[in-house]
């Protein structure tokens, strides 16, 4: 073997083990493109931002998008992805419980409508492996998954997957189950089928 040879031979093992590591250290990288709209890193954080987190936090990561809506309830969001592609994000905050300068997030929905179901069911079961992996062992079946899960900032959260009725969209919600939080919850968005991305509360 000559010294060519065994440059090339080093080179190579180089730049292998310089792709694992970086795999290893950001496994979201390995993720589609939408994923890593949804996920920013590896925190479970939804978009960078967490329940417990203060609301105004949530405007600063949002930039450079503006609200769709803004008021005592929360902020509204819509992220356009692709031409074929767009998400409504609604962040709920605690108002209630504190004054607009404290208060925090209290739950995330995010209505994903993708208008293809290929796409839908292959996004829907790229989160569903996340959320086994980083929550653990869920209830329900395909089509609504809901996880206990848990974080520093809100230590009783559970999780929510859902698959809309056409099966073009995908919902997601984070909510904070302390009891407190839950008698002041605002009905739950679902996709209406009849009207693609738009969602009504049931």
């Amino acid at each position: 073997m000559n010294l060519r040879t065994v440059n090339a031979y080093f080179l190579a093992f180089g730049l292998a083990a310089m792709i694992f590591l970086s795999a290893c250290s950001d496994p979201i990288s390995a993720h589609s493109p939408i994923f890593k709209i949804l996920f920013t890193d590896d925190s479970t954080a939804f978009r960078g931002i967490s329940i417990g987190e203060q609301m105004r936090e949530v405007r600063k990561k949002e930039l450079p998008l503006d609200p769709e809506h803004d008021d005592k309830l929360g902020v509204s969001y819509l992220v356009p992805i692709d031409s074929a592609t767009e998400m409504l994000i609604d962040y709920y905050s605690d108002n209630i419980r504190n004054e607009r300068s404290q208060e925090r997030v209290a739950s995330i929905v995010a209505n994903i409508s993708l208008n293809d179901e290929v796409k839908t069911a292959q996004l829907y079961s790229e989160i569903q492996d996340y959320f086994n992996k980083n929550y653990g062992i869920y209830s329900g079946s395909y089509g609504d998954y809901s996880w206990n899960a848990g974080t520093r900032l809100t230590p009783e959260m559970e999780v929510r997957l859902l698959l809309a009725e056409n099966k073009k969209g995908i919902t997601l919600n984070f909510v904070n189950t302390r009891p407190e939080y839950l008698a002041d919850s605002v009905a739950f968005p679902v996709f209406n089928d009849t009207l693609p991305g738009h969602v009504n509360s049931e």
